[in-house]
């Protein structure tokens, strides 16, 4: 039974096994050319310098394990690169530190050459007092001690000392200073942030140099030059990049550091300048007095110049500052004239004030002025008026300050049309104060003469016989008169004033009412159609029979007309 049962499954199954074992064999040899296949894929996008999905994959994830490394082992990655990117920091800041010190120098030399003054120059530029610049440059220095220990257990790890002194007891110096240190971390803030790098202890000057697994100790006498923590600097990486493990584990205890310590390397610390500067002869130093004497003309016409220049700046802001505090509506808030040639205003401005950006470009063209002005109302009585003007559509001389009362005082001359509008229908201004306005000054073009002939037209009568609503052959001469002074009228009004003229009838006392009545409406017809003919557009001619019983108490019989003068078109809207 199992044989055909195997043998039924032979049947059936042989055909996927033999598939499943050519997957198999397939997936070996993929997987044995993966590492060839990933670095051909690496090497053809350098090649084509263009990143690739593994190039960018592989970036990823190097970025984030060197980052996760930093977090959690930040001291391993420290010690591992300490020996490399120490020296390469420091060269690039002693190539930095050298140009800048060359050009410096060259510049000094150039100039004044005086020892002297260039230490005073070295003074100034360190802010470092010119007493200690003297003695750092002829004071006598030399390092008497040297010591090399690990920062944490404050074991020995070498000791030198100057030649001609006694030793010290190297231990107890390594344990004590090692105890301070940790002492000072402790109370302070539990870092090396605050540890000691540099102390002074009796005539000694102490200099620390901090490395991961051991620092140099050094014991100065006298005043050290200040490349000299440097040196220690370099000293304990070169040490480190030497030694690395063996610092660590205490493996070079012993005398003189069992080559941990080497004399060569005590002398470089105390290697220095020691030529000194040899007397100068006599014509070397009248030369270099009298560019001494130069050198301070020099400084001292710069002064000079200087001082003139700051005054002259600073009576020219003072009278900017003067004429923008004169000007109505503007209101500086912030006036910075700490830059020569520029100005930074801030501040407030009427829309109705002078354009003070306008005047200071006109006035002083060589300043930068730089502006930020704000809008606000201002409620003195000159730009009031300005305002009002502009609302009124008048010019500003037409238009006086407001009074106590607040009321605007209207005065000169103006076209008729505004004439007839300011006083016939004057605007109402909701303005801050302003309470009223007062036209009575205010007058048009060929007033005076338009004033005479309306007056000399309105005495002028037609008489009429009793009880007839047609004057005689007689009224002829009468009503020649009151043409002409229609005439008159027209042209002195120009084209910019019309006349209303309005016609009325007069009687005397005899008669009833409606008789009377029906007599000045007759007369006032019969003067109106013998104008009408007289009468020009936009001009018109017309009975007003308010005015015609208004003149039923003159108590005589005739008619007569009235000019009411009136704007010929309307202004433009504004």
């Amino acid at each position: 039974m199992n044989g055909e049962y195997d043998r039924l499954r032979q049947l059936l199954l042989d055909q996927e096994r033999d598939r499943l074992d050519a997957l198999q064999a397939d997936l070996r040899e993929s997987g044995e050319r993966v590492p060839d296949r990933v670095a051909d894929e690496i090497e053809r996008g350098l090649a084509s310098g263009r990143p690739t999905r593994l190039s960018r994959a592989l970036a990823e994830a190097t970025v984030s394990g060197l980052e996760q490394a930093v977090q959690r082992r930040p001291e391993t990655v420290v010690n591992a690169v300490f020996p490399v990117i120490g020296p390469a920091i420091r060269r690039s800041i002693q190539e930095a530190m050298r140009q800048l010190s060359a050009d410096i120098d060259r510049a000094v030399n150039n100039a004044l050459s005086p020892r002297s003054l260039k230490w005073r120059v070295e003074a100034w530029r360190s802010g470092v007092p010119y007493a200690q610049v003297v003695l750092r440059h002829t004071a006598s220095w030399r390092v008497e001690h040297l010591f090399l220990i690990q920062p944490e257990s404050g074991l020995l790890l070498g000791h030198l000392t100057a030649s001609g002194l006694p030793e010290l007891d190297a231990d107890a110096v390594a344990g004590m200073f090692t105890a301070i240190q940790q002492f000072v971390r402790d109370s302070v803030s539990g870092d090396d942030a605050h540890a000691i790098n540099s102390a002074t202890v009796g005539d000694y000057r102490l200099e620390v140099g901090e490395g991961p697994q051991a620092r140099l100790v050094a014991f100065v006498r006298g005043v050290p030059p200040v490349d000299f923590p440097t040196r220690l600097d370099e000293l304990i990486e070169a040490l480190h990049a030497r030694h690395g493990a063996a610092l660590a584990e205490g493996t070079g205890v012993g005398a003189e550091g069992a080559g941990l310590l080497e004399q060569p390397q005590f002398d470089a610390l105390n290697a220095r300048d020691d030529a000194t500067a040899a007397p100068q002869p006599q014509s070397q130093s009248n030369t270099s007095r009298y560019v001494l004497w130069g050198a301070l003309a020099v400084v001292a016409g710069l002064l000079a110049w200087w001082a003139w220049a700051s005054w002259s700046w600073s009576k020219q802001v003072a009278g900017i500052r003067r004429q923008l505090s004169s000007m109505p509506g503007v209101v500086v808030t912030q006036f910075d004239d700490s830059a020569r040639g520029e100005l930074r205003i801030e501040g407030l401005r009427d829309p109705a004030a002078a354009d003070p950006q306008a005047w200071l470009s006109q006035a002083h063209p060589k300043i930068e002025a730089r502006w930020k002005l704000r809008g606000f109302m201002s409620l003195e009585p000159e730009l009031t008026a300005a305002r009002a003007a502009l609302a009124l559509g008048l010019p500003k001389e037409n238009v006086l300050p407001p009074d106590a009362q607040g009321v605007l005082k209207l005065r000169g001359e103006v076209p008729f049309a505004t004439w007839y509008r300011l006083r016939h229908d004057p605007p109402g201004l909701a303005m801050a104060g302003v309470t009223g306005i007062d036209a009575s000054a205010l007058a048009y073009p060929q007033q005076a003469r338009v004033e005479a002939l309306g007056a000399q037209l309105k005495r002028l009568t037609i008489p009429f016989a009793s009880g007839a609503g047609v004057p005689d052959a007689d009224a002829e001469a009468a009503l020649a008169r009151i043409v002409a002074g229609v005439r008159g009228l027209q042209a002195a009004g120009g084209g910019d004033i019309a006349f209303g003229f309005r016609t009325a009838g007069l009687t005397d006392g005899a008669g009833s009412g409606e008789q009377n009545a029906e007599l000045r409406r007759q007369r006032a017809e019969w003067l109106a159609g013998r104008l009408a003919a007289e009468v020009r557009a936009p001009s018109d001619v017309a009975v007003d029979q308010a005015l015609a019983a208004a003149d039923a108490a003159i108590g005589q019989r005739g008619a007569r007309v009235v000019a009411v003068p009136m704007p010929a078109k309307r202004e433009a809207a504004r």
